[in-house]
């Protein structure tokens, strides 16, 4: 591959470390599995870049008698069998010695070579690593051992890698950080909105009038002096007399999901005869809406 800055090398993946597989010690082996304190790594616990402990643990004696092989920390862990492999890679690092399932291959890489740097190298060149290397017709997705080990890694000098690690790292610290600064703005607008609406029916918008002593009972708080206290009663109809639907078939039906959150905006809705009101047995629709529609 050319274009590559100076000092920089293509390595097959291969060459980079030691490569292991894994294994699964035998279930109905109760000396493997109870008590366990070894961190037995499978597909399942794949879901963060840094692992340092398992949903499963296996003994010794486990190591001792079957395939899986003790992985030292700062080893990269892949999963190379799994359904997941139809769309993505998982890769980690363990920071932890651990053992893995067969479904994981591990790589330890050799002095000079910065596991991060790999893990985020894999990470970048996912999609090509399955296009390379996935096995095809076999049951389960899985990844030829032989064509991940020929793929090419580009490998930088020590010291860059280093300031490639830390650069990338902190631009994701970033994204992360921005990412939960996004996820909080509906909630300040929302209560931003709500204060609003506080402040503009106690007349704060407009600034209070401190003298109130002439103003109607009952009262909640402080209005400016042209505003008055009076009761729901004396700015709206409140009717409680019902009609059957059937009389009132052509009437628009509005119903909560037919306002716009947030707004006053009416969405588009359905008569009361499509909403299927006039047929349904002891539905009414409120008689003093004909007034609000008809106005």
């Amino acid at each position: 591959m050319s274009g590559l800055p100076e000092g920089w090398a293509i390595v097959p993946a291969g060459e980079l470390g030691d490569w292991r597989g894994g294994g699964t010690p035998s279930k109905s082996n109760e000396a493997f599995w109870k008590a366990g304190t070894i961190p037995w790594v499978s597909p399942k616990d794949m879901k963060r870049q840094f692992i340092s402990d398992a949903e499963d643990h296996i003994t010794e004696a486990a190591i001792a008698g079957s395939a899986t092989q003790r992985v030292p920390a700062n080893s990269i862990l892949m999963v190379t069998r799994s359904g997941i492999l139809q769309h993505s890679l998982p890769v980690a690092i363990n920071t932890v010695p651990v053992t893995v399932n067969q479904d994981l291959k591990t790589l330890s890489p050799f002095e000079g070579i910065l596991p991060e740097y790999i893990l985020r190298h894999l990470q970048a060149d996912a999609r090509l690593i399955l296009e390379a290397a996935s096995k095809t017709g076999t049951t389960v997705e899985s990844i030829d051992f032989d064509r991940l080990k020929a793929y090419p890694i580009r490998l930088a000098p020590l010291p860059e890698q280093k300031r490639i690690v830390a650069k990338v790292d902190g631009l994701t610290a970033r994204t992360a950080r921005a990412r939960t600064d996004l996820a909080r703005i509906p909630t300040l607008i929302a209560r931003y909105k709500q204060r609003l609406l506080a402040l503009a029916f106690s007349g704060e918008l407009i600034g209070k009038n401190p003298t109130t002593s002439d103003l109607p009972e009952p009262r909640c708080w402080d209005i400016p002096a042209h505003w008055s206290w009076v009761r729901f009663e004396a700015v709206a109809e409140i009717a409680s007399n019902l009609v059957p639907p059937a009389s009132i078939p052509d009437l628009p039906h509005i119903a909560p999901d037919n306002i716009q959150s947030g707004t006053a905006k009416l969405l588009p809705y359905r008569t009361v005869s499509e909403d299927g009101l006039i047929s349904a047995k002891n539905r009414f629709y409120p008689s003093y809406a004909r007034k609000l529609v008809t106005v």
